[in-house]
């Protein structure tokens, strides 16, 4: 896109000063609007635009030589890439949005016809459709779609395409133009003069004239108004036409918000007519190739919503934009402005000094020049001018400079800035001698405290206290006080740091704030504190070059070769509340500023009686009246749309909930704002609910792109910002699904969770077969030497006791060898049993078949049966199954404890205690016998087997193994195991 934001009038006057023989008409051209141009050597495919039309929703439509195409103030869309890739090939000549339902009519050229686009889809061609080169569309208040052809005029009911007669006479002139007044009469423009409807159908001739009419329109008054093939322009109904001086071919009209009309030409670029109110005649101005359009031929025009003039033209696209600020640009190199009488100012140039009227600012002959010198800096004092001149101090008197004291030795030369003191008197700062004090009748030196600054004074600015305010170099603020007393601001009073700043600009607000600008931001004194404030803290800019105020608190800054406006509440709560964005209306060059504002030392703004805020900007002057500008050029808040998406090169339109394809791997969306005064400007943020945790900035793009998103729901939302920069919450949002694949599906994770499901059971299976297989081999085997046990060694110790029984029986009973041989005898039957019991362990595990209360009671009654030994066991706690090993070791150590009390403890009565708590398991065994050495069991004894197995037994149940001498004489064994049971490590 090829913009140029500068007025008319400043390309004009650029043009004129370079080449005098161009012969442009100054006196007639079109001002007041800055001009953006898109052409096809920018690399747009545009071509030739003959028809623009802006839908409901604020898309700008064109019908060009390459087809139809879509604008949203950035972007061109081809009708191809919308999906209408059925559309013909030929030129489009008219367009047409329908009032009642927003559909758009396209007429072709070529015998293209019409096509229709409703509710965003390519409607299909009826049987009879028409077969005609399109030359116009109009809509009637009945609905019916009125179409002027090469083949004549014809009318769509709906269904079908109806030819009506134009004239009588052969051969008919060809239609150009159709038009539907607010009465519903129907006017048709031909090649042959105006037609109109009859009450009966049929046509009449409207006027004498037999020009071409190549459109027709009615004005707010219900004047019509036609095109003319020799003056241009013509009203319907007079013979005369308007301005007759003005030759051209007329070629469309509209009428704009201001009743102005506006008419393109064949070769004579763009008219702007105002109609005469009877008191004079009508005002033309004029656009052309010479003042920014892209070509002189104009085939349509369109305002849109937001007042932009958009020009349709043999080469290109022009948008039109109206001023909301008032540039005046053929001053010359301006210095300073200072507000004068009744709303004028007064303007210092490089050529001399310049009053401006305040009602006229723009019009030359309003102005009032005395040339000489160079002006450089200005102040009004009552009714006194004073000029600072490269000749020195001067007073406006008489209609001319008078210079003022020359009689010194050293003529201040070099005044850059001087404000009043209160007294009829001046302060000066000159560049080369510093700071003077001017009393009427002589110069006097101000001489700064020796220790406190050293840096030359830049300007001064005197406050309603009469305290002369001046900025240093190097960032230095200081205070001279009416008594003559001076003060240097400091850090200690919360003046920020200015040793890398500049101070540009210093004033005074009705509340008595004093408000410094520079390249550090916007400062306020107040109660004898600064407070600064920054981009980063909220200001919307960096480099104050100027400020001013108005009669409604509000402060105007120059600010980043823009200007803005905010009011002064704004900045107290910028303080406040950090991160807040200053509410503020900006405007810029698209707002018609002339140029950049400039750091001119407090020289560059002036606020006039009437309340008009002049500007010294880069080409001149910029006015803005502060009673009456509604903000800047935003207008209302832009439409936010979501356009669609692309999922790996497939386009998919945001309607509804569509779902995308599986397995997409790349993903574009497309959004945008309907702003088409200042587009470029519009800033986004987006999010993705779904994956995007938070909102992001989008800046000023509109396209985001997403890679491998998993398949699921998402919503996406889009925002935009104010001027201000805050977030209208009001944005766009679209639901859309991405597909699945077969394994990402909710079915597939359940088929797999009961695959593995089965699989795991079939595994436990195996396992458990397996276990139960090892387990029979480990009975059988134990089967197995319970047997071999029995046959061989219980049946040899069984022989041994029955031959001892024999032998002792032949031996006489005082024998000492009788003795021994039943001592032997009796410990072979010992021996005998406790095979036995081994055996029937070996055979019949109790444990699979008993709980371990019934295990223990088993021991404790086989260990002393054929004694004299009493056994008993109490179970205390609420008994429960524990881990087959574990009950199994347990046994163990009780089957130990319980035999050998019976076997060594020469005990009569053995108790056993099994209790069951929460922190686990305790087995105590007590007997009444002698006793134990609990020393002795202390020592590695050789031969101690039983206990030392007990205790490697309770290690590795990880438990704890107590052998003692009881309260009351005999052996104490106790066992305790903890719940959290853990084997201990080998």
């Amino acid at each position: 896109m090829r913009k140029r934001l500068a007025s008319f009038l400043c390309t004009v006057v650029a043009l004129a000063a370079a080449s005098p023989a161009a012969g442009l008409d100054l006196q007639h051209v079109l001002t007041g609007y800055s001009l953006s141009s898109w052409v096809e050597r920018d690399g747009i495919p545009i071509g030739v635009v003959r028809a623009i039309v802006q839908d409901h929703d604020g898309y700008l439509w064109l019908g060009t030589s390459s087809g139809l195409l879509r604008f949203d103030g950035v972007r061109f869309v081809t009708a191809e890439a919308l999906g209408y890739s059925h559309l013909p090939t030929s030129t489009i000549r008219a367009l047409l949005i329908s009032p009642r339902d927003g559909a758009l009519w396209i007429g072709f050229d070529e015998d293209g016809g019409v096509r229709i686009i409703r509710n965003g889809r390519l409607e299909p061609l009826s049987q009879d459709a028409l077969r005609a080169s399109v030359s116009s569309l109009t809509e009637d208040q009945s609905g019916t779609i009125w179409a002027a052809t090469d083949r004549g005029v014809y009318d769509h009911d709906g269904g079908h395409w109806h030819r009506m007669a134009l004239a009588s006479v052969s051969p008919e002139p060809t239609p150009l133009a159709v038009y539907v007044d607010r009465h519903g009469v129907l006017w048709v423009g031909t090649s042959a003069g105006l037609f109109k409807r009859a009450d009966a159908g049929h046509f009449e001739r409207a006027n004498a004239s037999h020009a071409a009419v190549r459109d027709i329109r009615e004005d707010a008054r219900g004047q019509l108004w036609s095109t003319d093939g020799v003056v241009g322009l013509r009203r319907v109904g007079a013979e005369d036409s308007i301005g007759a001086d003005h030759e051209g071919i007329g070629l469309r009209i509209f009428h704009d918000r201001q009743s102005n009309i506006w008419l393109g030409t064949r070769g004579q670029g763009l008219w702007r007519v105002r109609p005469s109110d009877g008191a004079g005649p009508a005002v033309f101005e004029t656009a052309t190739v010479e003042t920014g359009l892209v070509s002189n031929g104009v085939w349509d025009l369109l305002e849109d919503r937001e007042g932009n003039i958009w020009v349709a033209s043999q080469l290109g696209l022009n948008r039109l934009t109206p001023h909301t600020v008032t540039p005046i640009a053929d001053l010359g190199l301006v210095h300073s402005v200072e507000a004068g009488p009744a709303g004028s100012v007064w303007v210092g140039t490089a050529g001399g000094l310049i009053q401006v009227a305040g009602d006229a600012p723009d019009h030359v002959s309003s102005r009032t020049t005395i040339k000489g010198l160079q002006v450089r800096a200005l102040h009004r004092d009552g009714g006194t001018l004073w000029a600072a001149t490269d000749d020195g101090l001067a007073r406006l008197a008489g209609g001319r400079l008078v210079p003022q004291a020359r009689s010194l030795a050293n003529p201040l030369r070099q005044i850059r800035s001087m404000t009043g003191d209160g007294r009829d008197g001046l302060w000066l700062v000159d560049i080369d001698q510093g700071l003077f004090h001017w009393d009427g009748a002589g110069l006097k030196p101000f001489e700064f405290p020796r220790d406190s600054v050293r840096d030359p004074v830049l300007f001064v600015y005197a406050d309603s206290h009469a305290r002369l305010w001046a900025a240093f170099q190097r960032g230095r603020l200081g205070l001279i006080l009416p008594d003559g007393s001076f003060h240097l601001f400091t850090a200690e009073e919360g003046l920020t740091d200015g040793t890398h700043a500049t101070i540009n600009a210093v004033a005074e607000d009705r509340n008595g704030a004093v408000w410094i600008g520079g390249t550090g931001g916007l400062t306020r004194f107040l109660n004898g504190r600064f407070a600064t404030l920054n981009r980063a803290m909220g200001l919307p800019g960096q480099r104050v070059m100027g400020i001013t105020t108005d009669d409604l608190g509000h402060l105007w800054l120059a600010i980043d070769g823009r200007i803005a406006r905010f009011h002064a509440d704004e900045f107290a709560k910028a303080l406040a509340e950090p991160g807040y964005r200053i509410h503020h209306s900006q405007f810029d060059q698209s707002s018609g500023v002339a140029g950049v504002t400039l750091a001119v030392r407090n020289e560059g703004i002036a606020r006039a009686t009437d309340g008009r805020i002049w500007f010294v900007t880069g080409r001149g002057l910029t006015v803005i009246d502060s009673h009456s500008v509604d903000g800047g050029p935003s207008g209302s808040e832009p439409l936010v749309r979501i356009e669609g998406a692309v999922a790996d090169e497939q386009h998919f339109a945001a309607l509804g909930g569509a779902s995308l394809p599986a397995r997409t791997t790349r993903l574009r969306l497309d959004y945008t704002a309907l702003q088409l005064t200042t587009p470029t400007k519009t800033r986004f943020r987006y999010r993705l609910d779904g994956f995007d945790p938070d909102w992001i900035d989008a800046g000023t793009r509109r396209q985001v792109f997403y890679m491998n998103l998993p398949p699921r729901t998402y919503r996406f939302l889009v925002q935009t910002a104010d001027q201000d920069g805050r977030w209208i919450t009001a944005g766009a949002s679209w639901s859309f699904a991405i597909e699945p694949t077969f394994y990402q599906t909710s079915w597939f994770y359940l088929a797999v969770l009961a695959t593995l499901t089965l699989a795991a059971y079939g595994a436990w299976q195996v396992r458990l077969r397996h276990v139960r297989h090892e387990f029979a081999l480990v009975l059988a085997e134990r089967a197995r030497l319970s047997r071999e046990i029995h046959d061989t060694l219980l049946q040899n110790l069984a022989g041994v006791a029955i031959q001892c029984v024999g032998i002792s029986n032949t031996i006489e009973p005082s024998s000492p060898a009788r003795a021994q041989l039943d001592a032997v005898r009796r410990h072979v039957e010992e021996s005998l049993r406790e095979t036995r019991q081994a055996v029937w362990n070996l055979r019949a595990p109790i444990l699979e078949t008993h709980d371990l209360r019934a295990a223990l009671q088993d021991a404790g009654s086989r260990a002393t049966a054929e004694t004299a030994v009493r056994f008993e066991l109490a179970v205390s706690g609420k008994p429960r199954r524990l881990a087959a090993h574990l009950e199994s070791e347990v046994l163990r150590i009780g089957q130990e404890a319980i035999t050998n009390a019976v076997r060594h403890a020469k005990a009569t009565r053995v108790q056993a205690e099994l209790r069951f708590d929460r922190s686990g398991l305790t087995l105590r065994v007590c007997d009444n016998g002698c006793g134990f050495d609990v020393a002795y069991q202390a020592e590695d004894v050789s031969g101690q087997l039983g206990l030392i197995s007990m205790k490697e037994r309770a290690a590795e149940l990880g438990g704890r193994l107590r052998v003692a001498v009881g309260s009351t004489g005999g052996t104490e064994v106790e066992l305790v195991v903890p719940a959290a049971f853990r084997p201990a490590e080998a």
